[in-house]
């Protein structure tokens, strides 16, 4: 980006971050995450498992599928100013079926339920490319410097 460029809103950073205008966050570029969609209120983050993702009996593991969800529940309040957190409160989870390689891509589609002005309750479903639901998440997230 450059200096004339403006980014008001966390949207404004997720659209910069997806055309390679912007660097994703070390986490999201480690886990290789990658944003699809972004809308007022809402957002797609995909992700393919590899090897090094899989637990002892072959499966995904678990906490890797709920910071998928995590990102992509607080990215879906977006809406707020580019410099203001928006920090997990919690998170539930519900696994309903195993994740494996032959899974293949998932999507992490959440949107935004209720918004206060201090908080923000949000739900994400992890899904295949078939549409198929594996994951469904809610959280409940802090918009830190709003009165």
């Amino acid at each position: 980006m450059t200096t004339t460029d403006v980014v008001r809103t966390q949207r404004d950073v997720l659209l910069a971050i997806r055309s390679g205008a912007l660097p994703p966050p070390p986490a999201g570029a480690f886990l290789g995450l990658r944003i699809e969609e972004v809308e007022p209120g809402a957002a797609v983050f995909g992700w393919t498992p590899q090897q090094q993702h899989l637990n002892a009996t072959g499966t995904v593991n678990g906490g890797l599928l709920a910071t998928l969800a995590d990102f992509a529940l607080c990215c879906a309040v977006n809406d707020v100013p580019a410099d203001a957190p928006v920090v997990t409160q919690n998170l539930t989870m519900n696994y309903l079926r195993p994740i494996t390689l032959e899974t293949g891509p998932l999507h992490a589609r959440a949107r935004v339920l209720h918004q206060g002005r201090r908080s923000a309750t949000t739900e994400a479903s992890i899904v295949d490319d078939g549409g198929r639901l594996h994951v469904h998440a809610t959280a409940t997230v802090a918009l830190a410097g709003r009165g």
